[in-house]
């Protein structure tokens, strides 16, 4: 005799691996799907390019200032550029790790479930379905961490983003105003230099408030680039901690005699 309670929980696991493996794989590793979130990310490259650029002309007119006193806002210019190219590679990085992590999500964590609850029908040990709940969440981790992380930073850059386009067309503009001096006839960049000794000061100051506005614009691409995608992922695991981790005790049956 055929036990259906146990035949047809097995053949609807088998279904459902099938479906996710041949299915929903190559859905989930296609960039189409990704496309409004691949979109966000190609506009936050263009924003760190921009800002890199900016910030490396603003290292070179300052070096075009005679003199030492803008060495340090020149420092501070390109340490500005470094911390960009780290946000440039995390942009990268959650571009491809999409794909494969619907790869990873589908073709392998899908199917693995199914076999834990086939394993668990067969066997009867309940630590099976436990394990398979786990694995669970854990692919819920895995496919929603990034477009997740990625729409609550594209809703906080929403409210700085003329914010920073201005900041990097002042940055470009008071650079080019600097090297198109420098580069026009010996005399007029004499007399551009004597100006210069004279109101140093004053240039200094306009443009380290610059340099400050880069920093601040840079901070803002470190938190919704870098850290929002680190803090979703904690309070997805956070989450499941508390819904897998929830121990009830009950109240013990002997009372004490008085």
């Amino acid at each position: 005799k055929i036990n259906y309670k146990k035949v047809l929980p097995i053949l609807l696991c088998i279904m459902i691996a099938f479906f996710s493996m041949k299915i929903l794989t190559p859905v989930f590793t296609s960039p189409k799907t990704y496309q409004k979130t691949i979109q966000s990310l190609d506009k936050k490259k263009k924003v760190v390019l921009a800002l890199t650029a900016a910030t490396t002309a603003t290292s070179v007119a300052i070096s075009l200032l005679p003199g030492d006193a803008g060495t340090p806002i020149a420092d501070k210019a390109a340490d500005v550029s470094s911390y960009l190219v780290i946000v440039l590679c995390t942009i990268f990085f959650e571009k491809y790790m999409l794909t494969v992590l619907g790869g990873a999500t589908f073709f392998v964590l899908i199917p693995l479930i199914c076999a834990l609850c086939i394993v668990c029908n067969l066997t009867g040990q309940k630590q099976f379905i436990k394990l398979s709940i786990k694995v669970s969440f854990f692919a819920l981790v895995l496919s929603t961490a990034i477009p997740l992380s990625i729409k609550i930073s594209d809703m906080i850059e929403d409210t700085y983003q003329s914010s920073i386009e201005s900041t990097v067309k002042d940055v470009n503009k008071a650079a080019d105003e600097i090297r198109d001096k420098s580069n026009e006839e010996k005399s007029v960049f004499e007399e551009f230099v004597s100006k210069i000794k004279n109101g140093a000061g004053g240039i200094l100051k306009t443009m380290e408030k610059k340099i400050n506005n880069l920093v601040e614009a840079m901070a803002v691409l470190i938190v919704t680039t870098c850290l929002i995608p680190i803090a979703v992922v904690i309070l997805f695991i956070w989450l499941c901690k508390i819904i897998l981790g929830i121990q009830i005790t009950l109240p013990n049956k002997k009372e004490k005699q008085i």
